[in-house]
């Protein structure tokens, strides 16, 4: 996601290399670092299992409740994340209480990341 804070208008848009690489990418070349002298922030959302229409094109629709179930305990919170779960941590970084994070991937993950070894 990136964050236009010039004036203009706020964007959301896709980066042009997976947020997954970025932390690996030398530091002069990370997004976030080559687009804050712009006041350009770039983060980005990772989630985990949300239920979202998606899951229709190879569980069907009658299963899919039952199917993610089961993924549920897999969260240390105890369910599947929602399409408002995500889009809150948007809604968050695109406003003016996360003006000063820039360069950051947040795990919008029910806890799955917080418990990897």
């Amino acid at each position: 996601m990136t964050t236009d804070r010039s004036g203009g208008p706020t964007r959301c848009t896709s980066a042009s290399r997976s947020p997954a690489r970025w932390n690996r990418a030398p530091t002069e070349d990370r997004p976030s670092r080559r687009q804050a002298g712009h006041q350009i922030r770039v983060n980005a959302v990772a989630p985990a299992v949300v239920k979202t229409p998606l899951y229709e094109k190879f569980i069907p629709k009658d299963e899919i409740d039952a199917t993610l179930a089961t993924f549920a305990p897999l969260h240390p919170l105890g369910r599947v994340g929602t399409p408002a779960d995500v889009a809150n941590a948007i809604t968050f970084l695109l406003s003016e209480q996360a003006s000063w994070i820039t360069g950051t991937i947040l795990n919008v993950d029910g806890g799955i990341m917080a418990g990897r070894n």
